[in-house]
């Protein structure tokens, strides 16, 4: 999870609609698998989970 601390606490993201796209893209450049990135929304913020 990206935005979350060790804790489980939110601690939020900067342009996490950037990042959803990225994280993908990137990992499928590198290491050649497609990964599904979900954004999830609470109260405290958004976070991203794999």
């Amino acid at each position: 999870m990206i935005g979350k601390n060790d804790q489980g606490g939110i601690i939020g993201m900067k342009e996490p609609l950037r990042l959803l796209e990225d994280i993908p893209n990137t990992t499928r450049s590198l290491l050649g698998i497609v990964t599904d990135v979900t954004i999830k929304s609470e109260q405290a913020g958004e976070y991203l989970e794999n």
